[in-house]
């Protein structure tokens, strides 16, 4: 009775996997094992970080694979990981037998460090590579006094808006804010070459000119803050005066910006 009972089954089984078994050899014989599908032409669009063979090096990819034996999705994701200078791949895949390969480089705002790392607008950090040590070299940079610490390449920088910065890695997201703001002020009197945020009670920065802007934690909480804060120094810089001045000291609680020797 067990042994015919379990007839039925069996056979559904074994007719699934029959039709399975089919169902695969049919389509590699349509796609995945039909020439008709080689890749024949396989068309990258590099970025200035790497060349055309290194991306399809990262692709893996040659010509003469079968286009459908890989999906988009799993090269672009394959480039990505591999290549943190890489901010976007788009990939694409024509019948029968092109692949297109469009990347778009992560772009640096700031250096962290040294001139080989850096970060992105989002607070990612990732390797300068190439020519874009050279290209990028006179980004304001940020430093943690004599420290190396540093959060590892591939971390995004976290801090806590609103509160004030305990951590180094808060304080460099702090300062990285900063960057930012100056960043949307093309006319801003002065460049600011470095910025130090081993200092607990204010972000430092050293500007091209070599005079010195400080600028308490706790009275740039946020990005509406840090505007304000940076009015302040612009509108004392931009007075002759202040030519001569080699420390600014810049306070929002009392709306003024002391200045130094």
């Amino acid at each position: 009775m067990r042994l015919t009972a379990a007839t039925p089954l069996l056979a559904v089984a074994a007719a699934t996997l029959v039709a399975t078994l089919a169902g695969r050899a049919l389509w590699a014989q349509m796609f995945s094992s039909n020439p008709q599908y080689k890749i024949t032409a396989l068309e990258i669009q590099p970025g200035a970080t790497k060349s055309a063979a290194q991306i399809r090096a990262l692709s893996g990819i040659r010509e003469g694979d079968n286009i459908h034996s890989f999906g988009a999705d799993d090269v672009r994701r394959r480039i990505l990981s591999s290549a943190l200078e890489i901010e976007e791949a788009e990939v694409a895949k024509t019948l029968p037998g092109t692949v297109r390969i469009a990347i778009r480089d992560r772009i640096p705002v700031a250096l962290l460090l040294d001139e080989r790392r850096a970060l992105d607008a989002g607070g990612l950090v990732f390797p300068l590579v190439g020519g874009d040590i050279a290209r990028y070299r006179t980004l304001p940079r940020i430093e943690n006094g004599a420290s190396r610490m540093v959060a590892d390449a591939g971390r995004r920088l976290s801090g806590t808006p609103g509160a004030t910065p305990e951590t180094p890695e808060s304080k460099m997201e702090r300062a990285l804010r900063v960057v930012l703001a100056l960043d949307a002020r093309p006319d801003f009197p002065v460049r600011v070459d470095t910025f130090d945020v081993s200092d607990p009670a204010y972000l430092v920065f050293l500007t091209a000119d070599n005079r010195v802007v400080r600028i308490l934690w706790e009275e740039i909480p946020g990005d509406a803050e840090i505007g304000d804060a940076l009015d302040l120094l612009e509108g004392t810089l931009r007075d002759r005066r202040s030519a001569r001045v080699g420390r600014f000291d810049v306070m929002r609680s009392t709306r003024k910006v002391h200045a130094r020797p």
